[in-house]
Order: structure tokens, then C-alpha cells, then sequence
């Protein structure tokens, strides 16, 4: 009778367990209200000092040391450069010139762990440090090996990072942006598009509520949103955002290519590059945020 007992009360609260958790992974995302008069600096989207990096305008010590690491890492001595490279991310880690750069080099050399330890090391609260730390797991989903359980384990390990970074900030884009694309490649199934959808949308709402302008970003995300409302089954809606999306930014290929598909064609395209019944590994060039600056 005592075993019963226990068994009966072990099954309530493992239904009450399983409820929770399901309510929490099915819960909408609390999402901030976008006004007219938000600039980049509310959004973190100031990306003027990249800008400046990347057009070599300042001449200053830091740029210069930047491109003798690279020359070392692309002619001379990986090993030296990526050690100048991280010396510079230390010294300058809000410059995401940098930090791209190095994240990409230490990814493409499948050094997913040195990224992160370094990353982690730096001892410097920066939201464009965990954007980092973030889209190294996304970066480790192209290893051929790792199976699909693995793949939604790193893009949940990514996502906590994005929450943690869209709870001290939940202005900011890229963390939305970041999340609305992890969220984008698993299957509709596991009930995670309608959480990108909400991510996405906000970004598209400050492209269509601000002055703000970043053109190849905004036009990212106007491609991404479509894709995942077409990937819940909104065809209407989110062929209406490729098509809004690409009068805002003609010169977007993407946009271009799905604004001028038939709807017959649209969830085809989704299907390829973004995946709906199954777990699709995003593109290795997702994560190069340095077409944004």
C-alpha cells in the first residue's frame, strides 16, 4: 500500500514537472514596445567605431596591430596572429571587428572550446562579448558528426546566453536577432518558430518604426521573418514580408529572390535553407556579422 502510495505521488509530480517545463518552453517571449524616437545606441546597434575600423580611418595603434594580425594569420604565422588578435579583443572588447574576426578564425580552425574559454576569460560585462560566446555554438553545429540531439543542444546552450544578454537589455537587436535565428532552423514540430517569429518581428518592427539605418541588417531580418511565418504555415503573411521587405531594400539578393517566387514556391525555399520538418544546420556564413559594418 505505502509503495503504491509513493509510486502515485511520484507520477503527480512528474506530470506537475513535465507541465511546467512544457508551459515555460511554450511561453511567449516578453517583448519590449518599439517607439519612434529609439536610436541606435538603445538597440545596440551602433556600430560607428567598426565602421571606422574596417575603412582604416583612425590610423591609431589599435587598427594597426589589428592588420598586422591578420597579415600573420593569413601569410606569415597563424599561431603569433591569433595571439595578437586576442591581446587586441582584451584591449578592446566592445570593438566587434575584432571579436568577429577572431571567433571566425578560431572556429574555422574548429578551436570551439579555446573561443569559448577566451571569451570567458576576458573579465569585462559585455553584451557583445556573450553575442560571441553565442554564436560559437553556432558556428560548432558544423561539425559533420554532431547528430540532431546535438545540434538542438547547442543552439539551446546559444539561446541561454542571448536570454541572459535580452534580460539585462531587452532593447537589444542582435540578442533578438541572434535568438530569432536559432529558434528559425529547428522543426516545427519541437514548437519553437512561433518564438522566432515573435524575435523576428520585433526586429523588423524598429526597421519599420525608427529612423535608424542599417540596410543589409534590416534587410536580414525582413528575409528571416518571412521565412519563419511561412515555415508556420503563414504564406499570405510572410510573402507579404518578403515582398515589403524587398520595396524598403531592393538591392537585398535574398529578398529579390523570394519576392519575385510564386507562393506555390515559397515554402520550397524555406524548406532548403531554413529546414521545417527537421533540424537544419544554418548556413556556415550566418554567424560573419562583419557584412553589418
Amino acid at each position: 500500500m505505502k509503495l503504491k502510495y509513493f509510486i502515485s505521488i511520484l507520477t503527480i509530480l512528474f506530470i506537475a514537472g513535465a507541465a511546467v517545463f512544457w508551459m515555460n518552453y511554450t511561453k511567449p517571449y516578453d517583448l519590449p514596445e518599439v517607439t519612434a524616437n529609439g536610436s541606435v545606441t538603445d538597440f545596440n546597434l551602433d556600430f560607428s567605431t567598426e565602421k571606422e575600423t574596417v575603412n582604416r580611418e583612425t590610423g591609431n595603434e589599435e587598427e594597426n596591430k589589428y592588420y598586422e594580425a591578420l597579415e600573420q594569420i593569413e601569410h606569415k604565422n597563424k599561431e603569433e596572429g591569433i595571439r595578437q588578435l586576442k591581446e587586441i579583443v582584451k584591449e578592446n572588447p566592445e570593438n566587434m571587428v575584432f571579436s568577429n574576426q577572431l571567433r571566425l578564425v578560431l572556429t574555422n580552425e574548429e578551436k570551439y572550446e579555446e573561443a569559448l574559454e577566451f571569451f570567458n576569460s576576458i573579465p569585462v560585462e559585455s553584451s557583445r562579448l556573450e553575442l560571441q560566446k553565442a554564436l560559437v555554438f553556432i558556428d560548432n553545429l558544423q561539425q559533420p558528426s554532431l547528430g540532431t540531439a546535438s545540434l538542438g543542444q547547442k543552439s539551446t546552450q546559444s539561446i541561454a546566453i542571448l536570454d541572459d544578454v535580452i534580460e539585462e537589455n531587452n532593447n537589444d537587436w542582435m540578442a533578438h536577432y541572434a535568438r530569432g535565428l536559432n529558434n528559425l532552423y529547428w522543426p516545427v514540430g519541437l514548437q519553437r518558430t512561433k518564438k522566432s517569429i515573435q524575435d523576428l518581428s520585433f526586429c523588423v518592427s524598429v526597421a519599420e518604426n525608427t529612423d535608424i539605418q542599417h540596410d543589409t541588417l534590416f534587410a536580414e531580418a525582413y528575409t528571416a521573418y518571412g521565412d519563419a511565418l511561412i515555415k508556420d504555415g503563414q504564406i499570405n503573411e510572410g510573402y507579404q514580408v518578403w515582398k515589403d521587405g524587398f520595396e524598403k531594400y531592393p538591392e537585398s539578393e535574398s529578398l529579390r529572390e523570394r519576392a519575385n517566387l510564386s507562393k506555390d514556391d515559397a515554402q520550397t525555399i524555406v524548406q532548403k535553407e531554413r529546414g521545417i520538418d527537421n533540424f537544419m544546420k544554418p548556413s556556415p556564413e550566418l554567424t560573419d556579422l562583419s557584412k553589418f559594418w
